[in-house]
């Protein structure tokens, strides 16, 4: 017995009104908006202290000698003269081995004709440079904190109330550092840890211990 033919049923599609549809649009919109504000409001909050302690350098950086510094002319002639020895850039500097921090200084030397002035602003970006790390480290845990909650750090971190080791080059070695010091936190903290990893936070454990005193503290 044949089978009765089939009919196909079109069933209605339900539709939102067009106050609905117009409302979750402006819903969106509106949550877009206010994201584009927090992440512009975040930037600049990131970018305030920053730029504020580089302005600093600035206006009140001074290219003269002043203090230990002087030692560092005393290096520097050794060096231009061919004179330079491994016991003169590892002597120690009152409870200070500041082997890298001496290196450095060379470097310096030869680049900028020691001008004191560009010390104080490798010295800013070193200090910029662990700030990130710092935050970078504690965000790879805290994926749901948000950015803003972080700016915090960068004010304190970059603060011109250190005026005197902003504004003093010699502080080159505090700043090595506190570099070294961030960038072994965010090598070391990871959950997995390979042996290249490892090498890199030894090193850069390293050169701040003998960098400054404090360095030793790593």
């Amino acid at each position: 017995m044949a089978r009765p033919a089939s009919r196909s049923v079109e069933l209605p599609v339900p539709t939102l009104p067009e106050s609905q549809l117009r409302g979750a649009s402006s819903t969106a919109a509106d949550a877009q908006g206010r994201a584009r504000a927090i992440a512009a409001v975040t930037l600049a909050a990131f970018l305030s202290p920053v730029i504020l302690y580089f302005w600093f350098i600035h206006n009140y950086g001074v290219n003269w000698l002043h203090a230990d510094q002087w030692y560092d002319i005393k290096l520097i002639r050794s060096w231009f003269s061919g004179h330079l020895t491994l016991g003169e850039l590892w002597a120690q500097h009152a409870e200070n081995r500041i082997f890298f921090q001496n290196l450095l200084t060379l470097l310096l030397a030869r680049t900028t004709h020691f001008n004191v002035v560009d010390e104080e602003y490798l010295g800013a970006a070193m200090l910029v440079g662990a700030t990130a790390l710092l935050i970078l480290a504690h965000r790879r845990r805290s994926i749901s904190v948000p950015w803003l909650a972080y700016c915090p750090v960068a004010f304190v971190m970059l603060s011109i109330a250190q005026w005197g080791c902003a504004l003093y080059g010699f502080e080159l070695g505090w700043f090595m550092v506190m570099l070294a010091l961030a960038s072994s936190l965010y090598l070391l903290d990871r959950s997995e840890l390979t042996r290249s990893v490892m090498a890199g936070a030894v090193v850069a454990a390293v050169v701040g211990s003998f960098s400054s005193l404090q360095g030793l503290f790593i």
